[in-house]
């Protein structure tokens, strides 16, 4: 697993260490990686980065990749189940089918199904 990771923008070369980044965010063919530094878009794929970071990230949604110690406030929210990153008011939206993994994880039951 890499300590960090890296992305070019312009002339510049920007470096996150993987021990900061809080999620991870797709969308068409790039990733955006979040961090309390800011955001970093970043030239890769949202299943290669699962799959590099599965023992600290948990895929909760087919867009979303969060680091699984932040996740908090699991809950029922306008016919959605959501999840905040802890330390944050950032919120996202948990798929029906990852539902039963993130409640496992942070030992909950869920008490509606989507």
């Amino acid at each position: 697993m890499r300590q960090r990771l890296t992305a070019q923008v312009g002339r510049s070369l920007y470096v996150v260490e993987t021990k900061d980044i809080t999620h991870f965010t797709a969308e068409a063919k790039y990733v955006t990686v979040h961090s309390p530094y800011g955001e970093l878009l970043f030239d890769g794929t949202l299943k290669a980065l699962e799959e590099e970071f599965n023992d600290d990230f948990i895929r909760i949604h087919r867009s979303f990749l969060v680091r699984k110690c932040l996740l908090s406030d699991f809950r029922w929210k306008s016919n959605n189940w959501t999840v905040r990153i802890h330390g944050t008011t950032i919120t996202l939206p948990v798929s029906r089918r990852k539902q039963q993994e993130v409640s496992e994880l942070l030992g909950l039951e869920t008490q509606k199904s989507a």
